[in-house]
């Protein structure tokens, strides 16, 4: 499996002044196939990697972050900032889902499970089918069931009130 860390630049930068977040995420070789596929002995972009998150959201629950740099910016200041971000949360999040092994024991987590993205739910499911662990199918086909069911019901209640 594959550990990528990508720096995105916002479109609102200019010559001036640059913002930027940083994209994380797991390409899983076992789940290679169509669209999330890559070239062989080549590393896979961000954008066909399985598991994808942004280093903001893990700082911050609920918000992204885009760290600004301009004529004036303390840039080794800077540096020490997203990197000790990078240390404390980018890498264990990475780690917790690099390997197979990982990844199972993710799955095996309720709270983990709660606090993952639907669509990773997706590949939990199918790395979990094809690892033979039908006790973990059952367990994420569950928890994707009930976002679905809590969605349904925000959505219910939205249109009701």
């Amino acid at each position: 499996n594959w550990q990528v860390v990508n720096l995105q630049k916002s479109t609102w930068s200019d010559r001036d002044s640059a913002k930027f977040t940083v994209n994380l995420a797991v390409a899983l070789d076992r789940l290679r196939d169509g669209l999330h596929d890559w070239g062989e002995g080549k590393r896979p972009p961000h954008a066909r990697c399985h598991l994808q998150e942004r280093l903001g959201f893990l700082l911050r629950d609920d918000e992204d972050v885009w760290w600004d740099i301009d004529p004036h910016t303390d840039v080794a200041s800077l540096a020490d900032t997203v990197n000790t971000a990078l240390e404390q949360y980018a890498f264990p999040w990475l780690e917790a889902r690099s390997t197979d092994d990982a990844l199972l024991a993710l799955m095996r987590s309720d709270d983990a499970l709660h606090s993952e993205y639907d669509h990773h739910l997706h590949w939990f499911e199918q790395l979990a089918a094809q690892l033979g662990e039908e006790d973990l199918v059952r367990r994420v086909v569950a928890e994707r069931e009930r976002k679905e069911a809590e969605l349904e019901e925000r959505r219910r209640l939205e249109d009701a009130g």
